[in-house]
């Protein structure tokens, strides 16, 4: 059976401040129909993880983090190794990955499959069921 869930079933959009690079993502007047919009989970397993970069589309988060990651990051990542959350759904926009880099760079150390969803591929399913 497919799982579905809405964008605001994972994330908490009220919330979202600059930082975050999903805010970047979702267009302040069409926040509502992002909220609404259901999208397919899928498993993206280790060796799938290659597939993805990061928000310049020219790395994969695993490289970026090992380049470039600050002591807070890195001290994240190991946090999140010790506390490993096999439910956490990540989100990207095809194949660059906005939210979960640090869960994403997690999951490689330990040889875990992470959940996903894109923003470009709403469930065409879902979305005809909830229209009137």
């Amino acid at each position: 059976m497919t799982r579905t869930v809405k964008l605001r079933d994972i994330c908490d959009l009220d919330c979202l401040d600059e930082d975050e690079l999903l805010s970047h993502f979702l267009d302040e007047v069409a926040t509502e129909e992002w909220e609404n919009m259901n999208f397919t989970v899928r498993q993206l397993n280790p060796e799938e993880f290659a597939g993805l970069t990061t928000i310049d589309g020219r790395t994969s988060p695993v490289d970026a983090f090992r380049c470039h990651a600050k002591r807070w990051q890195r001290e994240l990542v190991k946090q999140k190794v010790a506390d490993f959350d096999r439910d956490r759904i990540l989100i990207c926009r095809g194949t660059r990955l906005i939210d979960g880099n640090h869960h994403l760079v997690a999951a490689h150390r330990l040889g875990e499959p992470v959940w996903i969803i894109d923003l470009d591929e709403p469930d065409p399913d879902a979305e005809l069921e909830a229209r009137p």
